[in-house]
């Protein structure tokens, strides 16, 4: 269900939880809490981390139906997201997308929970995309989970000078997510118990 009328509406006055379950109820998310039975907490964390460090502007990387986008813009906070995916008709630089290969959709599936919203939706690789061209207080990397792409994505968004970086899937038999964290991660890193995503300050990157 995309936001029309009187639902496109932001969350005002709520605690990141409380947020989440406004969220949550508005847009009756439960088919993706069955699936994801982190989700709550995820969005929970990225709620938390927007109100901390003051975030205004957000970049997904890769974003499927868009429930996570569409929970950050409608953050009182937040003034721009923006998201990069892929679908599966798209020629990908003969890099392999083998891990996710199963949730590649059509095209016009993606961003489907906010089509009605000024969300930005790119259809690129990230393997080939830009740097440093953009700038984003939080980047949420949420894309291909092969070791190559998650260091790349990484690169990638550490170009576009955010506050904040945030990792999903650490954990939830995504090895290679984990084997690139246990590598970098410092006592700086963030983890949150219940919670796939790990985040750390931009700067306390090397």
């Amino acid at each position: 269900m995309a936001p029309s009328g009187a639902l496109f509406q932001r969350g005002e006055n709520m605690d990141a939880r409380e947020y989440v379950e406004w969220f949550h109820n508005k847009f009756k998310i439960s088919y993706s809490y069955n699936y994801f039975p982190t989700m709550k907490m995820d969005h929970a964390v990225l709620i938390t981390m927007i109100e901390a460090f003051n975030i205004k502007t957000v970049c997904e990387i890769g974003t499927w139906k868009g429930d996570t986008a569409l929970l950050l813009w409608l953050h009182p906070n937040i003034q721009r997201v923006k998201c990069i995916d892929v679908h599966k008709d798209m020629e990908l630089n003969g890099t392999p997308y083998s891990h996710n290969a199963h949730v590649l959709m059509d095209k016009s599936e993606y961003g489907s929970m906010f089509k009605n919203t000024p969300i930005e939706l790119v259809f690129a690789d990230t393997m080939t995309y830009p740097r440093g061209c953009e700038q984003h207080d939080l980047v949420f990397i949420d894309g291909n989970h092969d070791y190559e792409h998650i260091v790349n994505d990484t690169e990638l968004a550490k170009s576009w000078c955010p506050k904040v970086i945030v990792w999903h899937d650490y954990g939830g038999g995504n090895d290679d997510v984990v084997k690139f964290l246990n590598k970098i991660k410092t006592e700086k890193f963030m983890q949150f118990p219940g919670s796939l995503c790990v985040a750390v300050r931009a700067e306390e990157l090397k």
